[in-house]
């Protein structure tokens, strides 16, 4: 069961990967929330810190713990759409669940 996603995005200057991001989360269904890292620079330096070097950073908490990625993926997206129509089945072929 996914309990929340989260999007972090930068708006300025625009950033491609990020709006790509956000329409697949929308096509498949997923509710998000955006946070925009130019907005906080705690964060900012929080994503750079964990070694993030590009945007968007994905987290998605769910029942098994936190999907984190980096940049566009759409297999993710696909992978995590999946999870949430046959609950239970778990994050196959995905290797950052991190409880």
């Amino acid at each position: 069961m996914i309990r929340a996603v989260t999007v972090y995005t930068r708006t300025h200057p625009k950033c491609m990967q990020c709006e790509q991001t956000k329409r697949h989360l929308g096509r498949r269904g997923i509710a998000f929330t955006e946070v925009d890292v130019d907005d906080d620079p705690c964060i900012r330096e929080a994503i750079e810190y964990l070694g993030f070097g590009s945007l968007p950073v994905v987290v998605a908490a769910t029942s098994e713990g936190e999907l984190v990625w980096a940049g566009y993926r759409p297999d993710r997206i696909d992978s995590l759409a999946a999870h949430v129509t046959s609950a239970g089945n778990g994050f196959s072929g995905l290797s950052q669940v991190r409880p």
